[in-house]
């Protein structure tokens, strides 16, 4: 259950395999309420 005091409202982690390299690369992206503030039709 999501806390209702955070302001992180999404989080989403991408993943990429770069073939040349032979290496993992993660990347983070956590979106904050108080950022956009209400968008219309938004969930």
């Amino acid at each position: 259950m999501p806390d209702a005091l955070s302001l992180i409202q999404h989080c989403l982690v991408l993943h990429r395999i770069d073939p040349e390299q032979g290496i993992r690369r993660f990347y983070s992206l956590m979106i904050e309420r108080k950022l956009f503030g209400n968008v219309p039709g938004a969930h």
